[in-house]
């Protein structure tokens, strides 16, 4: 009978799923939408097994038994403080909590922040940044950066989803936190880029935090505004990162309690066998730009032209070129990105397999460029990058999911 009634669910399960069709990105990508929290979370819970129950077992365990916890935090400028200060935001606070809640354990923290970054950018950087530190725990918030990035809803979906493998896949006993913020628009009117990251980590089973209910709460209970709590647009004063931290350590200690209830062990976290996204980012590579085969007359390799920062690394080298300089690369996957520093003004156009053409660069833009995120991941590709004319343009990292 239990068998029977699974099987129902499954099916209707599906069955939601396949109703609500496929949004698509400006690219053409698409990534399969739920009807409903409960349906994805459900789509995580009965899967025969295939995905571990949601819970933070594995941060308890290292907090009460290995007495130890590594606490990784990668997001922009909220993440960073911006607004308020480094040290009184909401990363500060819930690192504090950790230290006050469990003294018996040693709390370390990895710092991965970069302010005006996204996930296009994170994604190419965890290795270094994230994964070679083996945190224990590891929270990514990207939301309001990806709408400021202009990204898709299929995109921020493909992208963060690729970050939860990757971290899955390397550290696999790691658990992951995802938090989405918002800002004075989409506190009202949502975001696209919010729910991707809610739709994403839902559906793996990740643990989620909207920090649009604090806010609001707090609003609603204090009568206050929104400029009472937060410095700008988007960036929290003291008293608004106070409100994150306040709700992210409630679920927190609720979800440590909860473990605390069970005897725990360190297992690795399995995710669902089938992806969200429909042109998933599963296994990807980062190429840096000087291990490329180019011309040495044409392009010169040396340091970024802006902030090292803004690509990630600081140790990063570009390959440089003006007008008339071109590159070209086989590669195999679904998607496509370069690392780069494109200076305003400048033109390069980018073909992929002789057809499909881009042009990118025109503004002053630091980071990642998605250029290509509907391939098919099965076969071969060609991609050739002309720059035709105006600022210096500068490539760092090629990225290949």
């Amino acid at each position: 009978m239990k068998k029977i009634i699974s099987l129902i669910l499954t099916v209707f399960i599906m069955l939601g799923l396949c109703a609500c069709g496929e949004p698509k990105g400006d690219s053409g990508s698409t990534a399969p939408l739920a009807t409903s929290d409960t349906a994805m979370a459900a789509a995580r819970t009965y899967s025969d097994g295939q995905a571990t129950p949601l819970t933070l077992d594995n941060t308890y365990y290292k907090l009460t038994r290995e007495k130890k916890l590594n606490v990784a935090y990668v997001g922009g400028s909220v993440t960073v403080g911006t607004g308020s200060s480094s040290t009184e935001c909401w990363r500060a606070y819930t690192q504090e909590w950790f230290k006050q809640a469990f003294p018996q354990a040693e709390i370390t923290e990895t710092y991965a922040a970069i302010g005006a970054t996204g996930t296009a950018l994170a994604i190419t950087r965890l290795e270094e940044d994230i994964i070679q530190h083996s945190p224990d725990l590891v929270f990514i918030e990207f939301s309001v950066n990806d709408k400021y990035k202009s990204r898709t809803y299929a995109q921020s979906a493909i992208l963060l989803e690729g970050m939860i493998h990757k971290i899955n896949r390397e550290l696999p006993n790691t658990d992951i936190v995802v938090i989405t913020v918002v800002d004075k628009d989409s506190i009202k009117n949502g975001s696209e880029n919010a729910r991707a990251h809610r739709d994403v980590a839902l559906y793996n089973g990740i643990t989620y935090m909207d920090m649009t209910e604090p806010l609001e709460t707090a609003m609603q209970s204090t009568g206050k505004d929104w400029d009472y709590y937060i410095n700008d647009y988007v960036h929290p004063n003291k008293r608004g990162y106070r409100v994150l931290s306040d709700y992210i350590t409630e679920k927190l200690d609720k979800m440590l309690k909860d473990s605390a209830t069970r005897e725990v062990a360190l297992k690795p976290i399995v995710l669902p066998e089938k992806t969200f996204a429909s042109n998933p980012i599963t296994q990807h590579k980062v190429i840096v730009a000087t291990d490329l085969t180019y011309d040495e007359e044409m392009w010169k390799a040396g340091r970024p032209m802006r902030s090292p920062a803004a690509l990630g690394n600081d140790k990063l080298e570009t390959i440089r070129a003006q007008k008339g300089a071109t590159l070209k690369l086989t590669f195999q996957g679904a998607v496509i990105m370069l690392v780069g520093d494109f200076q305003a003004g400048s033109r390069v156009r980018c073909q992929i397999d002789g057809g499909h053409m881009k042009m990118i660069g025109g503004s002053d833009d630091s980071g990642a460029v998605i250029l290509y995120d509907n391939l098919d991941p099965n076969l071969q590709h060609t991609l050739a990058i002309t720059v035709e004319g105006g600022g210096l343009c500068g490539i760092g990292k090629v990225f290949i999911g």
